[in-house]
């Protein structure tokens, strides 16, 4: 009997790569992640290599999606920018660029399955790209029993990594931050 029971999760690069075109649009069809059969013909080599002790299965990891309409409802936000006065880039500019440094942000190579999402992490990340353009950058969830803040900190599973399903659609451009546009006390607002 095996001592060693060894989970090993794998998102292959064909799955990846026909994730994000389906996240961008350039399909209409959500890819399904491999089998575990896929997998053990595609790193049988992993196999092989094991100690005789060892079981290894393998698992297919999956994407849990943020932002966009393709998340959870209680993942879905809207990104607020207030622009700098000094800034020279127009708004749609802006827009494009948080879109383009969340994506960045987000990048698979230097995220892990179960790793937590911060904000304040993004945040930082986008500032310190656009530190003559923005003045600041909060997250506002999308779903009306959320408020400002409750997605500041977003767990995965252990089978999970967080990917973006942004456009410019979800960054929003404002002038300053009020009760209503970050949704606060929503219950009391009138």
């Amino acid at each position: 009997a095996a001592t060693n029971i060894i989970d090993m999760f794998i998102i292959s690069r064909g799955y990846h790569t026909a994730f994000r075109r389906f996240i961008a649009n350039l399909t209409t069809v959500e890819p399904e992640p491999p089998t575990s059969l896929d997998l053990r013909n595609s790193y049988a080599s992993l196999l092989d290599n094991k100690m005789i002790s060892d079981t290894i299965i393998l698992h297919s990891g999956i994407f849990k999606l943020m932002f966009g309409a393709r998340a959870v409802p209680e993942l879905q936000a809207t990104l607020k920018v207030i622009p700098s006065s000094a800034s020279l880039l127009t708004e749609n500019e802006i827009r494009v660029r948080v879109v383009d440094l969340v994506d960045a942000f987000f990048d698979i190579n230097v995220w892990n399955f179960g790793e937590t999402f911060y904000f304040t992490e993004l945040a930082a990340y986008v500032h310190l790209s656009m530190s003559s353009d923005i003045d600041s950058i909060v997250l506002v969830p999308d779903l009306p029993q959320n408020q400002f803040g409750d997605m500041f900190q977003v767990f995965s599973r252990e089978n999970e990594i967080i990917q973006p399903d942004i456009s410019v659609s979800d960054v929003e451009i404002v002038t300053q931050y009020t009760v209503n546009n970050l949704r606060q006390n929503e219950s009391t607002v009138i």
